[in-house]
């Protein structure tokens, strides 16, 4: 089954099928190269389908064409801006997906308490939302400190990554060897890790503050 046979066959909230004119805005919007759009569509759907998963959501796939729906269309009414990854476009889209999810989620859970005990699942709704929202909360963390990472120069940032790399175990003498390759004591590279590390906590918080 094809890119486009297998976004029309997945099921849609709203409509019956995605229309096929916006389907085919939507390629163009992604890319002029249609093989390059399509490649680039199906990293967008994987991606948001792992976001869902992540969030503890049923149905992540349904979510995740969902969500490709409604950006479309909202691309098109809003004259939106291709973004140099469409990926952070769709999913702030997929992000009101999910609070809309979690207040459904929130009405079952009222319906639930007229329910004998008995019935009620093993792990409530109002339980998974609260695991859902510190999953959130961690992605969103996770998310400030890419952005911090790819903000430093690139000489620190390959530092860095470099000094905490290793298993734990060969951590030390990896450690000792980058001193080594670079010319300077372990302590000195110690303070440089710190001094990174410090910037990057600042960055951090500062990015979850937003």
């Amino acid at each position: 089954m094809g890119m486009e046979d297998r976004l029309i066959n997945q099921p849609i909230k709203v409509d019956e099928q995605i229309d096929q004119h916006l389907f085919e805005s939507l390629l163009k919007w992604l890319d002029t190269d249609r093989e390059q759009a399509g490649s680039i569509y199906e990293n967008v759907r994987i991606k948001l389908i792992n976001f869902f998963e992540f969030q503890g959501c049923a149905y992540p796939e349904e979510l995740a064409d969902n969500t490709i729906e409604r950006g479309a269309k909202n691309i098109f009414k809003d004259a939106i801006f291709r973004p140099p990854d469409p990926y952070i476009f769709f999913r702030g889209v997929a992000r009101f997906l999910l609070l809309e999810y979690w207040k459904e989620k929130r009405r079952e859970s009222t319906i639930l308490e007229d329910l004998p005990p008995s019935n009620h699942p093993t792990i409530s709704p109002a339980e998974s939302e609260r695991q859902g929202l510190a999953r959130n909360e961690k992605e969103r963390m996770l998310d400030c400190l890419e952005y911090c990472l790819n903000n430093l120069p690139a000489e620190s940032r390959d530092l860095f990554i470099e000094y905490n790399r290793q298993e734990k175990r060969d951590r030390i003498d990896n450690r000792m060897l980058m001193a080594k390759n670079i010319g300077i004591d372990i302590s000195t590279l110690r303070n440089r890790i710190m001094r990174i590390r410090l910037k990057l906590q600042n960055c951090v918080t500062a990015c979850s503050r937003r």
